[in-house]
């Protein structure tokens, strides 16, 4: 069993991981630290501690926390973006197995809900982690029933497109079939289509819509990427990210028809002026109009239709 590592009695974890956090002009890469967990705070530094060093601390209520796994690879790294005063930054942790990995996805799930590592739901969540990863579950369940006859191994000739046969060969491909149907082999067709989504939804381009802009002031164009909840101003020429920011940071946009000028204002007194080359600029307000409104509804509440309207069809400023 992979869940044999009881968690700690006491509200927080620490323990040693190695973390990454990319930067411009940066070649370093994972580095090894002590990473201490506790409410919602992140704290973590050199290990061995180097003196007169102080530890970073990071507040992770609100951040994204986004699974970088591959069980075959034995990789299992966690991916966070916290809210900074110069928009998102991305911090990577990388844990040396899968019993210290889903600990420390509940740890940080918990912690970007506010809510305390000493809850009873943090066993729960790190089972299902380790659950959703087909290596081990609630040892209080009672054991699946095996198979009537063993079934015939997959052909990837069938599953898979040709684009992906033509890159790797068939019997390097059965494994990694044999993986993924031994964790949704259980799953009842209900769950295999949520499964989905939730991969789907991880996905890096998830969402994206990618217009081409000119900011105020610039001399070159940029490309704007507009997601389900935040903001990515990319280089066109290498597409990495220069800057990101979360919609709730958005306290208003206004819109000048005429010139097909776009104003954005966020917190901390930045305004970002811009102007749409790739579209109508009818059409980026009508994503960013879209995306407010369906990322502030209420679970299991119908969608505020005159309020969608308004926000995506509005032809004053907002």
């Amino acid at each position: 069993m992979y869940w044999e590592e009881q968690l700690p009695s006491v509200p927080e974890l620490a323990e040693e991981l190695e973390i990454y956090r990319p930067r411009r002009l940066a070649l370093r890469g994972f580095r090894p630290s002590r990473a201490v967990l506790k409410g919602t705070s992140l704290s973590y530094g050199r290990s061995p501690p180097v003196p007169g060093e102080p530890p970073q601390e990071l507040n992770l209520r609100g951040c994204e926390v986004t699974p970088d796994v591959d069980v075959g690879a034995q990789r299992f790294c966690i991916k966070l973006l916290v809210a900074a005063p110069e928009g998102m930054s991305e911090i990577q942790l990388r844990c040396r197995d899968a019993p210290q990995y889903a600990r420390w996805v509940a740890g940080c799930r918990l912690a970007s809900r506010g809510r305390s590592l000493a809850e009873a739901s943090l066993g729960a969540e790190a089972r299902g982690v380790l659950g959703v990863l087909g290596l081990g579950g609630d040892p209080s369940l009672p054991p699946t029933a095996p198979a009537a006859a063993p079934r015939p191994p997959p052909d990837p000739r069938v599953l898979l497109a040709p684009r992906f046969l033509r890159k790797v060969k068939p019997k390097q491909l059965v494994p990694r079939i044999l993986e993924v149907l031994h964790r949704v082999g259980a799953l009842s067709p209900a769950q295999a289509r949520l499964r989905f989504l939730e991969a789907w939804r991880a996905l890096p381009g998830f969402g994206l819509a990618y217009f081409l802009v000119r900011f105020k002031g610039g001399r070159r164009d940029e490309v704007l990427a507009l997601g389900p909840s935040w903001l990515l101003r990319l280089d066109p020429g290498s597409g990495s990210v220069t800057r990101k920011w979360r919609y709730d940071a958005l306290r208003q946009w206004n819109v000048n028809w005429d010139s097909r000028q776009l104003t954005l204002e966020l917190e901390g007194e930045v305004t970002l002026a811009l102007g749409v080359l790739s579209a109508p600029c009818q059409t980026l307000h009508e994503f960013l109009g879209g995306y407010l409104c369906l990322g502030g509804r209420q679970p299991g509440r119908p969608l505020d239709q005159q309020l969608f309207l308004k926000l995506t069809g509005g032809q004053e400023p907002l």
